[in-house]
């Protein structure tokens, strides 16, 4: 299973785990993190975003934080 977040990321999955890829073009995808569980992968994935979002007020960083979270928040949903 292959599951393309945007255009810079996507979650593949093996017999067993879950693999966050950085994706630079359709061959060139660089493996950040491994996870037991879909949730955790999506999970690390959306505070790695958040962390690495360009924010610089308390504002933006709350902006960018819910952004982020309505992103996954549909993915998250089908983990159950």
């Amino acid at each position: 299973m292959r599951i393309e977040v945007d255009d810079k990321w996507c979650i593949s999955a093996s017999e067993t785990q879950w693999t966050v890829y950085r994706t630079y073009s359709p061959e060139n995808e660089v493996p950040k993190s491994y996870h037991g569980t879909f949730a955790q992968a999506i999970q690390s994935l959306a505070n790695r975003q958040i962390r690495l979002a360009d924010a610089d007020t308390l504002i933006e960083a709350i902006a960018e934080t819910n952004r982020i979270t309505e992103k996954f928040k549909g993915l998250l949903q089908f983990d159950e």
